[in-house]
């Protein structure tokens, strides 16, 4: 697992793209919190976070459709929880369309879009890029 660099952005968009993520903001993001997993030079997922203040949002997690089921976005989660640890960021938040039992998988629980901090609803994934049917779901990490 990398970070990723500007040139590899045609790439992640394509992944998130074909995964029916939003990418409209990615050319915005700070890509020193995204991760990406390379195989044999090609691109085969991503995850991100997104600093809101004092907790984070999960976001952009995707894998190739020819790579799933190989633990791939796993461990982009697990270690993009590492680094949300190191950064200080101890609650993490993402929203999900289509994974919510994935996530359940991995300790996340659904919240009430009402209990989110207001940093997260401000965020654009939260505000506008997701469908406002997403699920919001919560893990802590860290201590």
């Amino acid at each position: 697992m990398i970070t990723p660099t500007p040139a590899h952005l045609p790439a992640i968009s394509a992944i998130l793209a074909e995964n029916g993520l939003p990418v409209d903001d990615l050319q915005k993001q700070d890509l020193a919190l995204f991760l990406i997993e390379l195989s044999q030079g090609e691109l085969i997922g991503v995850g991100g976070l997104e600093r809101c203040d004092e907790v984070a949002l999960i976001r952009s997690v995707a894998t190739a459709r020819t790579k799933r089921g190989q633990g791939i976005a796993g461990n982009l989660i697990q270690q993009l929880e590492i680094i949300a640890v190191s950064e200080g960021l101890g609650r993490l938040y993402l929203l999900t369309e289509t994974a919510e039992l994935y996530f359940a998988s991995k300790g996340y629980v659904p919240v009430d879009r009402a209990n989110v901090p207001t940093s997260i609803k401000n965020s654009r994934q939260f505000s506008s890029l997701c469908s406002s049917s997403a699920t919001v779901m919560f893990k802590r990490v860290g201590r």
